[in-house]
């Protein structure tokens, strides 16, 4: 592995040094610009990418490749509104191009703009019908926009496609599970799980599901099999934290809660449950110390308000408790 990536090193430094003899012969050929340009992508040197690319565009404003290949290194980069403003002028340049439509949306779509992602994915798909990829981002923007029937439709064309996409069965399984048919999402994240029999996200979807049936051996059983096979499932250690407290098993419910921190220290709800599992251990200190690091982190959660004022109480510190109590009745109304 180590010799492959060293080979693969060389190639992409060979192909820099290429482009690097063609740009000396001719520094105004803007094409030459762009497939340096490409070979520092695929080295992951983005902000080299980026200079080559715009050299290109002012050699020649209507290359709609540099546009397009700037605009997915700032995709790359994370900088979703320049990328969009490339793939703009790529698509002045060429409306036809289904490829730039797609990664426009994907790149709205990251910026929470699902109306306009859907329209993008709908223009490749009205050139492509079978583009799976498309079906399948659009059913995830259907989704984020509360509208499961879309996203069941759209999975279901992605699933025809490949009987054998998991994260579509995971993904559908969802969108069941948020309509309240949680039989059918169990039996989409049985599906996924014949196909990919190690995969994390839907042993711990398919706990949730099982919860919500109030089925929690079943579900305990799942969030074990997710921690299991990815131990940084830090919602799954959360959420099996919590069944473990019902049950009165606090100590190993700390322990759950203790990983989640560990994995993600800004979860306010692991903080929340670890203090109420403190509060009935009798440990009204750490439980006080728990919802405050959770209030840190969210001043606006109630919940911790009305727990640490509990275990005031208990302490004896009534004032404290008093004033808990009417910050989150206050928070209730609003």
């Amino acid at each position: 592995m180590k010799n492959g990536f060293i080979w693969l090193t060389l190639l992409l430094v060979v192909g820099c040094t290429h482009f690097d003899m063609a740009i000396k012969q001719d520094p105004v050929d803007s094409v030459s610009y762009v497939d340096r340009g490409k070979a520092w992508q695929k080295k992951g040197e983005l902000d080299n990418a980026i200079h080559d690319f715009t050299k290109a565009i002012e050699l020649n404003p209507a290359s709609c490749q540099a546009y397009f290949c700037r605009g997915n290194s700032w995709c790359r980069k994370k900088q979703y509104n320049k990328a969009i403003e490339d793939y703009n002028k790529a698509l002045e340049i060429n409306p036809a191009r289904a490829e730039t439509y797609f990664k426009r949306a994907f790149a709205w779509q990251k910026k929470g703009e699902y109306d306009r992602a859907i329209s993008d994915y709908t223009r490749v798909l009205a050139d492509n019908p079978r583009d799976i990829n498309s079906y399948f981002n659009r059913a995830v923007a259907w989704d984020k926009k509360g509208d499961y029937d879309s996203a069941i439709s759209d999975f279901n064309k992605a699933i025809y496609l490949n009987p054998r996409f998991a994260e579509a069965y995971v993904n559908r399984g969802n969108a069941w599970a948020a309509k309240g048919e949680l039989d059918r999402s169990i039996s989409d994240y049985n599906k996924a799980l014949i196909v990919d029999p190690s995969y994390a996200i839907a042993y711990y979807s398919r706990g949730v599901s099982w919860e919500l049936k109030g089925d929690n051996e079943q579900a305990l059983a799942d969030y074990t099999k997710a921690v299991y096979v990815d131990p940084d499932n830090f919602k799954a250690y959360l959420n099996r934290g919590a069944i473990l407290a019902e049950r009165g098993n606090l100590r190993k419910a700390i322990a759950d809660y203790n990983k989640a921190l560990l994995i993600n220290p800004d979860c306010v709800h692991a903080y929340v449950n670890r203090g109420r599992a403190w509060y009935n251990k009798g440990d009204y200190d750490k439980a006080i110390a728990d919802f405050n690091k959770a209030l840190v982190i969210n001043p606006s959660f109630v919940n911790a308000y009305i727990n640490r004022g509990a275990a005031w109480a208990n302490k004896g510190k009534f004032d404290q408790a008093i004033a808990d109590y009417k910050t989150a009745k206050k928070m209730q109304r609003l």
